[in-house]
C-alpha cells in the first residue's frame, strides 16, 4: 500500500475493490504487535510529507 501510495492503486494493482484493500489491512494489523501499527502509520506519513507537489498531497 505505502509504494501505490493510496487504496486504490493498491487495489488496482491486486484486482480488488479498495474496500478489500482496507478490510486486509485492519485484518493484518489486528493480530500485531501495537508498535508495528505505530510504525506503519509512521512510514507512510513520512512518505506523504516526502511529496513537494500540492497535487501529489491532495492524492493522499
Amino acid at each position: 500500500m505505502v509504494e501505490a501510495e493510496s487504496f486504490s492503486k493498491s487495489a488496482e494493482k491486486l484486482y480488488i475493490s479498495p474496500p478489500a484493500v482496507i478490510k486486509q489491512i485492519n485484518s493484518f494489523f489486528s493480530h500485531q504487535d501495537p508498535n508495528m501499527v505505530e510504525w506503519f502509520v509512521k512510514m507512510v506519513e513520512e512518505r506523504k510529507n516526502n511529496h513537494n507537489s500540492a497535487s501529489e498531497k491532495k492524492n493522499w
